[in-house]
């Protein structure tokens, strides 16, 4: 191989090439067919679209748009959420002597509602000395 077609060669490539040498290797016939012919090859070989209708692609969506459900189930949840928590907590009232200040009163159970506590099935007993001592100070 000569030295023309070793400078057209790197100028394809996109190689440094000095631009008198690349004047000189396409001043000559075979060298201007050599680039037209590598160019065409390559052009054959990369993987570039062949005509501009297959270069162009669908927009693709951005990252904000698959979030969308993520954001609309979280703001459902809080929103669900709220609403239960304001259903579920006492009444609030307000004082006609002081509107600033909102007074919140316990539910209390009735006692015929209310379920006794279960009966232990163990009962350990402590004593002084024996299971424990009581010392003052320290941590």
């Amino acid at each position: 191989m000569t030295d023309y077609l070793d400078v057209i060669a790197a100028f394809a490539d996109g190689e440094p090439v000095k631009g008198d040498a690349l004047k000189a290797a396409l001043a000559d016939e075979a060298g201007r067919e050599y680039l037209v012919d590598l160019l065409a090859l390559r052009g054959l070989v990369s993987e570039a679209p062949a005509s501009r209708a297959a270069a162009i692609e669908p927009p693709r969506r951005s990252a904000a748009w698959r979030l969308l459900p993520v954001a609309a189930l979280l703001v459902a949840g809080v929103s669900g959420g709220f609403a239960m928590g304001r259903q579920t907590t006492g009444s609030v009232t307000l004082e006609p002597s002081a509107p600033q200040s909102p007074v919140v009163t316990a539910q209390a159970t009735p006692p015929e509602l209310r379920i006794p506590a279960p009966e232990p099935t163990r009962v350990i007993k402590l004593e002084a000395g024996t299971s424990w001592n009581e010392r003052s100070g320290g941590n």
